[in-house]
C-alpha cells in the first residue's frame, strides 16, 4: 500500500498553482494596473529565495553573508531588506513557507482518514507528504530537508519550532492518542519525537547511508525508504501502545 502511494495522484495540492504561488511567499489579488510591478516584485522576491534556500542548506545561516546572496541572485542588497528585514527574516520566512504547506498537508491527509485512523495511517499522513516532495524533481525539497535537519537539532530555534512545527505535532499527537486515550500523555510525546526522530534521520542522513551500503540511490530505493521507514515506525508505535 505504501510503495504504491508514492506514485499516486493523492490530491494534496501538490504542484498546484495555489501552492506554486504560496511559495512565492505572497498570494494576493492585484489590479491589472499594478500586475506588473507585482509580478516583477515577485520574480525578485522568489529568486532571492530559491537562491538563499540553497546556499543555506549548504552552509547554514551563519555561513552565509547576505552579500553572498545578492551576489549570487544578483539583486540589491537593498532588496532583501525590503522584502525581509534581515538576513534571520530571509531564513524564517524560507522555512516557514515549506513547513506550512507540508503540515496543511499533512493534517488534511490526517482528516481524509476519518476520526478514528490507524496507526498505519497516522504514520503514513506523517511521512508521505515529505517524501512524495523530495522524490519530485523539486530540488528545493532537498535543500528544505536540510534546512529542517539545521533547526531540529539546534535550541537555537526552539521558538521557530514551536511557531512553525508545534500545532501540527499536536494534531498528531491527539490521532495517537485516540488509539489509546489512557496513555500517559508525556509518553505520546515521547512517540511523536521517536517518528519524527527516525523520519529525520533518514532525510538528513541518505548520503551516509548511502556510502555505508555502497548504492548508487535512485527513486526506487526511496520508495524502499519510505516503505521500510513506515514499517518501522508502526512497529515502533506498536510496541510502545502496547507495553503501557
Amino acid at each position: 500500500m505504501w510503495i504504491n502511494r508514492l506514485d499516486s495522484d493523492y490530491d494534496d495540492t501538490m504542484g498546484s498553482n495555489v501552492e506554486n504561488e504560496r511559495m512565492s511567499g505572497r498570494l494576493e489579488k492585484n489590479s491589472s494596473g499594478q500586475r506588473r510591478r507585482h509580478s516583477k516584485g515577485l520574480a525578485t522576491r522568489a529568486r532571492i529565495m530559491r537562491t538563499s534556500e540553497r546556499l543555506f542548506a549548504l552552509h547554514g545561516l551563519d555561513g552565509v553573508s547576505l552579500r553572498e546572496i545578492t551576489a549570487e541572485a544578483e539583486v540589491d542588497l537593498a532588496l532583501v531588506n525590503y522584502h525581509f528585514k534581515s538576513k534571520d527574516g530571509l531564513y524564517e520566512t524560507i522555512i516557514a513557507r515549506r513547513a506550512n504547506i507540508i503540515s496543511r498537508a499533512r493534517e488534511r491527509m490526517l482528516r481524509d482518514c476519518g476520526p478514528d485512523p490507524t496507526i498505519e495511517q497516522i504514520v503514513e499522513a506523517f511521512i508521505y507528504p515529505f517524501f512524495q516532495r523530495v522524490r519530485s524533481r523539486d530540488v528545493g525539497w532537498s535543500h528544505y530537508a536540510a534546512l529542517i535537519a539545521q533547526i531540529s537539532f539546534s535550541r537555537k530555534y526552539v521558538d521557530f519550532q514551536h511557531e512553525y512545527l508545534d500545532p501540527t505535532a499536536e494534531v498528531f499527537v491527539d490521532a495517537i492518542n485516540r488509539l489509546s486515550p489512557t496513555l500517559d500523555r508525556q509518553l505520546l510525546y515521547w512517540i511523536y519525537g521517536f517518528m519524527t526522530g527516525s523520519f529525520a534521520q533518514i532525510l538528513i542522513g541518505w548520503e551516509r547511508i548511502q556510502r555505508l551500503s555502497g548504492s548508487v540511490g535512485g527513486i526506487e530505493e526511496m520508495d524502499q525508504a519510505y516503505l521500510q521507514l513506515c514499517r518501522y515506525t508502526v512497529a515502533g508505535i506498536k510496541s510502545m501502545l502496547a507495553d503501557s
